[in-house]
């Protein structure tokens, strides 16, 4: 195992935690070296190398050999990472890492350069490009093509592009010459992309006329390997481009990587000064002459949007309305607000301690008032800043506001009162706030937008008219007023004035009213601001600081859309808190109405007309969220779920039991085929029974049928393959295993059908009847996974993640955020880098891991169990392996504790280093010794995309300089300055005022890039709320529409109406024609053998077995499954007579496959199908005939 060398700019105790974690890891590796010498696995080393830097991780995944030394050289000298990319790219094809022809000069480059700029993390330099080739022009010259396969995705958009200005730059450096399309290439891009779009989705717009203008001029031939059965029709058979099917690969880099991405990469063409490239101008130009906004249309002629109403008044100036997110609504995923409409969400700037990274925060009581949709980690699509994001809880923001049954208008506290409020909320008026670092705005490139009128920015005017405050005024303050001030300042959050305390504190200091007493001016017209002073001056009395008004239609609207509090009483509006703030902001002085000047059309230049009163804008615009992904804690299985990675092909019966295969003495199975050199024994192990020696592979070509030592054969051309058809004796080795295991054996032991990996290497027998025993599961690596929802935190409290004061000072844990020293478990605690909280589940089951492992190094390797754990806390300390789907790179970290949370929590930084977010992303932990004692890869598949979410390198400290740049803009100060305010006031773009906030970017250089993190908003636990969302405990779709159905009912920022079309049209109506199609291009099953058939055999019999159980493989019931559904909504919301004569059309195809299904004749037509022979009677009438 490599020593991992310190970064200089740590602090003692950065440095003592680093070399703990170095210390276990070291540990851990140790005793997985002793294991695998035992030659029981498919290497007798440890097959996970570990990695200090960027530049172990290129030359160990990558290469070529000594480059690591040169990125580590050319980093020190300060240039960008870019820059170190295509400075690695030049010295490569100078040939001075590896020696050969141009097109292995160039594909080496390209896939090093690459993995430089991606941190040598994902997948997609070593399956994101297939191969690189140079090919010939019309006019001879040799021209450079990239064939991109599908796993470039992981690469993310940018990456992608920059891997065509990379590979220009390479051919330059080769001297090869450009590429020159013909016009048939060039029409074939634009075909393949419109395809492309249609099977699977692009994920940013671009026109025809961009796409053809960049394919006529892109320097290299972006191409690839085909991935998808679809073929194109018009553009076939073209000379240089070898498959008329979907280049999947292609499509991403050529779209959304390049032509969708112009303006990102027009800034590194400049900053690079990379030549050639001057007809991007030209290319953003057309981008910005045309319009690329999403086709929202559903069907010809149909435009779901034109039922959507928007609120008029809002953002008069301005912010316009993004649809973007609710496009695509399903069945059981509630919207929560549609696009800037009064009552939704309000932006809310600042961080807790968890939020950040794509993470916001929603108040927990608003998880109890949407019946429990939201809950800690729930995935939601939003309308601003972002894509996406999961919510978190957070109780110092504003909480919803809702109307109750008897008319009372209140705000909800707590997810507590949430939920004993259910039954008795009418109406949801406000859904309180979104906590949005500016960080998401500067990383989503999105303007900021005002911020609404909140307790911070309050206190800061406050304090710094209080700093300013004459002498002779500050004299007359009492002792008592100026520490209640001083509270008021120090505490916004829980320390509120009173009306009268905010009356006077606005005067006498003239700010703005409390955010408290300042309600939703902007939602309402001047000429109801109007109305509600007259009915008030006129109707209204004060009664022991109580005012009452009679209760009025017209009134009581405008005050629930004000959201001021009040109840309901004898016909009565009662104000007991609010009265004298609301006539106060009325203009309403002792029962006297102040005149208003009725020339102002804005209602806030209105009110602030008043000599004696200031007040801001509370929300000035609404965002939209809809649900997107439920949360996720749970452990990976494959399909169906196995516990060993070994063959035993059909012995096993449909249920895959090696148990059941074992009645047989012998099976024949697919096996890697090695040898022994002393002996020259065959066998499929590494070391050989008879000699104990190491055996190599023997690989064979099967075309010449001669045996051969090279993966490709030098007569044919054809790959060798290094395994054979063997009988196995299954029965006597698990008479074996029984008594070495002692015992007796699981009831099932689930094996494979076959081995997907290149040799056939299988996993030792143990292995999986000890994994049955303990009830875990193999994925295809040989380790075993659990999935959960990635959610930041930087800080913790002994008490919420079940851990005791003792146990934290063990692991280096001793003072917490404002360096005290750590006693009470109330104490809030900066996060270590590196250091994991797991959902509780995920503890149990890696206590399962433990227990496995414990008893496999025991009775197998014969060495000491290592974890000995019986609970979940008994791992605190462990050593666990963070790793993302799309990526071949683990990140160390350490359990510390456990929540109830769907999510696994850690730092920022643990989760950039795999390249993800908090946007919904689900990472997988594994437990570090088992990792480095099963993870082989001898065992990945041989397809492509194999290597994907597999260890194949381990990074051991993280550094924040190598970690994805995303977390560089989460902030970590204790408050937001007055000014960024006043900035959001002007729409400013967000790179205009990052400067006046601490951000992670700011902090890179020096030891606090590490530790001393703030945040501006407290919350008092970060797991509250519902433990999953009400989506995953309901099991029927009809149960997860009505649920869904009833709470977009309760939202006033909801149009039911639309939600139930957005289901019908984007949900159901496809999902019945998709199934139709998968009806009618189904396959045919034998229920005795299993084999299936592209059609039914014309015997009737199945040829393999010769029995007549031959069976459909798509039902009646799983085609027409949301029919009643559909109907049913149509007709209860009175939806459009497009979707009644849709829904029509589809029950006329019904009918010619099934049973006819009921159906209101007046609903839908009178006119009936004509007789057809149905598709099903066919198939089993012909059957039964035969049977």
């Amino acid at each position: 195992m490599k020593k991992i060398s310190q970064n200089g700019n740590l602090s003692v105790g950065m440095m003592a935690y680093f070399k703990d974690i170095n210390e276990s890891l070291q540990e851990i590796y140790t005793v997985a070296s002793q294991a695998r010498e035992k030659g029981l696995d498919p290497s007798l080393e440890v097959e996970i190398p570990i990695a200090k830097d960027i530049a172990d991780r290129v030359e160990g995944l990558i290469g070529p050999e000594g480059i690591g030394k040169k990125i580590r050289e050319l980093e020190q000298s300060g240039l960008s990472r870019e820059a170190v990319a295509f400075q690695i790219a030049e010295e490569i094809c100078s040939g001075k890492f590896i020696q050969g022809d141009k097109e292995q000069l160039a594909e080496q480059a390209l896939r090093t350069s690459l993995a430089v700029i991606t941190e040598s993390i994902t997948a997609a330099p070593l399956e994101g490009i297939a191969k690189v080739k140079i090919k010939k022009n019309d006019d001879n010259s040799d021209y450079l093509a990239v064939y991109y396969a599908g796993p470039i995705r992981s690469a993310g958009g940018t990456a992608a592009g920059m891997s065509v200005l990379l590979a220009d730059y390479i051919r330059k450096k080769l001297s090869i010459e450009k590429y020159q399309p013909s016009q048939r290439e060039v029409e074939r891009y634009i075909e393949e992309l419109e395809l492309y779009n249609r099977v699977s989705h692009l994920q940013l717009p671009t026109t025809k006329d961009e796409q053809r203008f960049a394919a006529q001029n892109i320097p290299i031939e972006i191409t690839g390997e085909p991935t998808d059965k679809v073929e194109v029709t018009g553009n076939r058979d073209l000379r240089r481009v070898e498959t008329n099917r979907l280049r999947g690969g292609a499509c991403l880099v050529f779209n959304d990587g390049l032509v969708g991405r112009t303006k990102k990469l027009q800034r590194r063409i400049i900053e690079n000064n990379l030549e050639g490239w001057s007809w991007f101008e030209e290319l953003i130009e057309l981008h910005e002459k045309t319009d690329v906004s999403a086709d929202n249309e559903i069907s010809e002629g149909y435009d779901i949007n034109d039922e959507v109403e928007l609120d008029a008044e809002v953002n008069e100036d301005e912010v316009s309305a993004d649809m973007g997110y609710i496009k695509d609504v399903i069945g059981g995923r509630p919207v929560f607000a549609h696009p800037s409409v009064k009552g939704g969400f309000r932006i809310r700037y600042g961080r807790s301690r968890t939020t950040g990274l794509a993470g916001m925060g929603i108040h927990p009581a608003l998880m109890g008032v949407v019946n429990d949709f939201l809950a800690c980690g729930t995935h939601v699509r939003t309308e601003r800043p972002g894509k996406g994001a999961i919510v978190m809880p957070v109780d110092t923001i504003h909480p919803p506001i809702v109307k109750l049954k008897n008319g009372d208008v209140i705000k909800v506290h707590s997810y507590d009162q949430a939920k004993k409020l259910q039954d008795s909320i009418e109406e949801v008026l406000f859904l309180g706030d979104m906590l949005y670092g500016v960080g998401e705005f500067n990383q989503n490139n999105c303007d900021l937008i005002p911020a609404g009128y909140c307790e911070e920015w309050w206190a800061q005017e406050l304090e710094e008219a209080f700093a300013s405050l004459s002498s002779e005024v500050e004299s007359n303050l009492k002792t008592e007023s100026k520490k209640r001030i001083i509270s008021f300042i120090d505490d916004p959050y829980n320390t509120i004035p009173t009306p009268d305390e905010a009356i006077k504190v606005s005067q006498i200091f003239d700010i703005p009213l409390h955010p408290e007493y300042t309600y939703h001016w902007t939602s309402i017209s001047v000429n109801e601001y109007e109305l509600l002073r007259k009915h008030i001056t006129e109707k209204g009395s004060f009664e022991n600081q109580t005012l009452k008004i009679p209760n009025e239609a017209s009134i009581k609207e405008i005050l629930e859309t004000l959201c001021v509090f009040h109840e309901i009483k004898d016909g009565f509006i009662n104000f007991e808190k609010h009265g004298s703030t609301l006539s106060y902001s009325l203009g309403i002085r002792n029962e006297i109405l102040l005149p208003i000047n009725n020339k102002k059309e804005k209602i806030l230049d209105v009110i602030n007309s008043f000599d004696d009163l200031k007040v801001r804008d509370k929300c000035p615009i609404y965002t939209g969220g809809r649900m997107g992904r439920p949360e996720k804690a749970k452990d990976r299985r494959m399909r169906p779920p196995v516990h060993m990675l070994f063959p035993i092909e059909e012995a096993g019966g449909r249920l895959r039991d090696l148990l059941t295969a074992s009645k047989q003495n012998k099976i024949s199975i697919e096996l890697s085929r090695r040898k022994c050199p002393v002996c020259g024994e065959y066998t499929h192990k590494v070391l050989c029974t008879k000699c104990n020696k190491p055996t190599s592979i023997v690989r064979y070509c099967q075309n010449c049928n001669v045996q051969i030592d090279k993966e490709k054969c030098p007569t044919c051309g054809r790959d060798t393959n290094g395994y054979s058809r063997v009988n196995y004796p299954l029965e006597s080795r698990v008479r074996e295993i029984r008594h070495n295991l002692g015992g007796p054996l699981p009831q099932k032991v689930k094996a494979v059908k076959k081995l997907m990996n290149k040799n056939k290497a299988p996993e030792l027998l143990e292995k999986g009847f000890l994994r049955a025993k303990h009830d875990v599961f193999v994925y295809r690596d040989g380790t075993i996974r659990f999935d959960a929802t990635d959610a930041i935190l930087t800080h913790f409290k002994s008490k919420e993640i079940g851990v005791s004061i003792q146990q934290l000072h063990s692991i280096g844990y001793t003072s917490d955020m404002f360096g005290n020293p750590l006693e009470k478990d109330d104490q809030i605690i900066e996060l270590k880098i590196q250091d994991v909280i797991l959902n509780i589940d995920g503890g149990n089951h890696l206590v399962k891991i433990a227990n496995f492992i414990d008893e496999l190094l025991e009775k197998v390797y014969k060495l000491p169990k290592y974890y000995n754990a019986k609970k979940p806390t008994d791992l605190i300390g462990s050593i666990i392996i963070g790793l993302a789907p799309h990526t071949s790179a683990g990140i160390v970290g350490r359990i510390i504790g456990f929540t109830k949370a769907k999510v696994n929590f850690a730092h920022p930084y643990w989760h950039a280093a795999k390249r993800r977010n908090c946007d919904g992303d689900e990472d997988s932990v594994l437990l570090g010794l088992d990792a480095f004692l099963n993870f082989s890869k001898n065992y990945l598949p041989k397809i492509r995309g194999g290597q994907m979410d597999a260890p194949l390198i381990l990074v051991s400290n993280l550094n924040p300089h190598e970690v994805d740049d995303e977390s560089h803009n989460v902030d970590t100060c204790s408050k937001y300055p007055l000014s960024f305010y006043e900035a959001t006031q002007s729409k400013a773009p967000p790179k205009s005022v990052i400067t006046l906030i601490d951000m992670i970017s700011n902090r890179l250089n020096d030891e606090s890039a590490y530790e001393g993190f703030l945040y501006s908003h407290e919350t008092s636990k970060i797991f509250d709320g519902p433990e999953s969302t009400t989506y995953k405990n309901l099991n029927k779709m009809q149960e997860k529409v009505d649920a869904q159905l009833s709470v977009a009912s309760l939202i006033k920022a909801v149009d039911v109406q639309d939600v139930a079309t957005r289901i019908v049209v984007n949900h159901f109506i496809p999902d019945l024609i998709g199934n139709l199609r998968r009806f009618g291009s189904q396959k045919i099953r034998c229920t005795k053998c299993n084999r299936t058939y592209r059609r039914i055999p014309l015997a009737g019999v199945c040829p393999n077995c010769n029995m007549p159980n031959l069976n459909l493989t798509v039902f009646e019931k799983s085609v027409t499954k949301y029919f009643k559904m559909a109907e049913n909504l149509i007709n209860k919301y009175h939806l459009s007579e497009y979707l009644k004569n849709r829904l029509a059309i589809i029950k006329h195809n019904f009918d010619s496959l099934f049973e006819g299904i009921e159906i209101a004749e007046s609903d839908y037509t009178k006119t009936k199908p004509p007789e057809m022979v149905k598709l099903s009677d066919f198939f089993m009438k012909h059957n039964s005939e035969k049977s």
